[in-house]
């Protein structure tokens, strides 16, 4: 079985099937991490829907990592929780 890092080269493709095999299984522990510092569901459901959607806006114009591809969903989901209490 590949590891989430082996299918970035087909994600980078836009390949649907790598990039739904990476959703689903790297967005529970998104979920998890952002409801653990939010204390909201939804709010922790709206951290992991944009966190992919910048990975993907980042994948269609050629960016994003080449590896570590679960520290760099985690770094997006940290600022977007940093500026979500900011916010407040």
């Amino acid at each position: 079985m590949k590891s989430v890092d082996q299918w970035l080269t087909q994600a980078a493709q836009l390949d649907q099937q790598a990039l739904t095999h990476i959703y689903e299984t790297l967005s529970p522990a998104l979920y998890r991490y952002a409801y653990r510092l939010l204390g909201n569901a939804r709010d922790a459901e709206d951290i992991v829907a944009e966190t992919f959607h910048r990975w993907l806006l980042a994948l269609q114009h050629g960016r994003g990592p080449d590896r570590h591809l679960s520290a760099y969903l985690y770094r997006i989901a940290h600022n977007l929780i940093t500026d979500r209490y900011r916010r407040r």
